[in-house]
């Protein structure tokens, strides 16, 4: 990491690692080899768009960037067709007895 970006201090360094990993540090413990992968790959990835965007680029920059980024999202949003996220649960009947509650995603009317 310090080769990558050796403008940052170690502090910002123990910062961004503290970031990375989050503060449960014990649920890495129950995670089994694949879902231990996928963990570090998400990390990795998250690494790798705070260097490509936001580590070494004036503070305000980097605002910018992240404002820009935030409109895009709500702009996508907004050209997806309405739906409703919500937690609206039903009760299905399998074989005589009733399968768990799943959430489900219907559209708004």
């Amino acid at each position: 990491m310090d080769s990558e970006c050796p403008e940052q201090s170690e502090v910002n360094w123990e910062s961004i690692i503290l970031w990375l990993l989050g503060s449960d540090l014990q649920r890495f413990e129950m995670l089994n080899p694949k879902e231990l992968d996928i963990r570090k790959q998400a990390m990795e990835y998250r690494y790798r768009i705070l260097c490509q965007r936001y580590l070494g680029i004036a503070q305000e920059r980097g605002y910018r960037n992240s404002i820009t980024r935030l409109g895009s999202f709500v702009t996508l949003r907004n050209k997806i067709p309405d739906l409703d996220f919500s937690e609206s649960r039903s009760q299905t009947h399998c074989r005589g007895c009733i399968a768990r509650s799943t959430p489900r995603i219907t559209p708004k009317r």
